[in-house]
């Protein structure tokens, strides 16, 4: 699995890196390529940390990639709405982010507490 996951990050990659020049060539003449690039480098970062998985701290690895795995896609609406040059929702979803965000943290388990016999 892990090197599924691997393939799919040099992958994304090369995606990025080609989202990157096709900006870096047209960005006088469409709107919105630059939200896609930012979307497509959060996707990727948050991949990375996802294989790095164990080398680096449990949070960094889970709450955060995750988040930018959801704070990437306001970026990529905004860059889709932009380049059809319509006005769409995205900015209504940034508190959700937020709140995807603040989520762990706020429900994060106690202690452990020892089990009942009865159970």
């Amino acid at each position: 699995m892990r090197t599924i996951i691997f393939s799919y990050l040099i992958t994304d990659i090369i995606c990025v890196w080609f989202i990157v020049l096709l900006w870096r060539q047209n960005r006088n003449r469409y709107t919105g390529m630059a939200f896609w690039v930012v979307d497509f480098v959060l996707q990727t970062a948050a991949l990375a940390l996802i294989v790095l998985r164990g080398a680096i701290p449990d949070w960094i690895s889970m709450i955060l990639s995750n988040t930018m795995v959801i704070g990437g896609g306001n970026p990529g609406f905004r860059g889709a709405g932009t380049f059809r040059r319509e006005k769409g929702p995205a900015d209504s979803q940034l508190p959700a982010t937020d709140a995807f965000h603040l989520r762990p943290k706020l429900f994060r388990p106690g202690p452990a507490q020892p089990r009942s016999k009865n159970s």
